[in-house]
């Protein structure tokens, strides 16, 4: 299967996470702060460790390229939720589970599609890419998330993506980060458009199989020094 790089909780958590790492065991913000932390662009950690997902907060990002130039695009309705993992402390969690989160779910309303040209645009919404119409949901459910080089911040999320009325199961990269109540998560990945059912072939020139995606929950948090 195709490795994909996309792009995904109480910070007491993590627990066993040493001094190098980006997820730190730092305080929640004040009553006072919250407001602030939560506010726009940023993904704070609510209660029961859940970070929330927005339009504002997290950002879907395509750029589709064809011999001698590119567009890029993007969808502006995202809903869903990341469950940040919980250990007992003093417990040492098993190999598969010493990942900082524990599941991830998204929505994405299909129709919110937009990109850097009003025709292509209304083309992507068409039967023959997003048929929105028809399919107006693309989801994510994570079954299994995974930290190969055994840091807690560096994933590899499985599960199964739903869109344009199929299911795949998919597997991708991803790096996260928390400081003081705040969530940040990166991933960058190729999707063969193919793959997910998308065979639309101009009737002139071509367009490349593979689209570049970014995922981005949260603004950068920047590691400890």
């Amino acid at each position: 299967m195709r490795q994909f790089f996309f792009p995904l909780m109480g910070l007491v958590a993590i627990v066993g996470c040493d001094s190098s790492s980006p997820i730190t065991n730092k305080p929640l913000p004040t009553t006072s702060e919250k407001s602030d932390v939560l506010a726009g662009a940023h993904a704070g950690v609510g209660p029961g460790g859940i970070v929330k997902l927005t339009g504002e907060n997290t950002k879907v990002k395509f750029v589709g390229t064809k011999p001698g130039g590119s567009h890029t695009g993007g969808f502006g309705t995202v809903t869903g939720q990341i469950a940040i993992r919980k250990h007992s402390p003093g417990a040492t969690p098993k190999e598969d589970e010493r990942g900082a989160i524990d599941s991830i779910n998204v929505e994405i309303d299909a129709t919110s599609l937009t990109s850097d040209d009003p025709r292509l645009t209304n083309h992507l919404k068409s039967d023959d890419f997003f048929k929105v119409q028809k399919f107006p949901k693309i989801a994510f459910r994570s079954t299994k998330i995974l930290t190969p080089t055994g840091k807690p911040e560096e994933l590899v999320v499985h599960g199964e993506l739903e869109i344009l009325g199929q299911k795949k199961a998919i597997s991708f990269p991803a790096k996260i980060a928390m400081d003081r109540g705040l969530f940040h998560l990166k991933s960058d990945f190729k999707l063969n458009r193919h793959e997910i059912g998308i065979d639309y072939k101009p009737p002139q020139g071509s367009i490349d199989d593979e689209v570049s995606i970014t995922v981005e929950v949260g603004t950068e948090i920047a590691s400890p020094k």
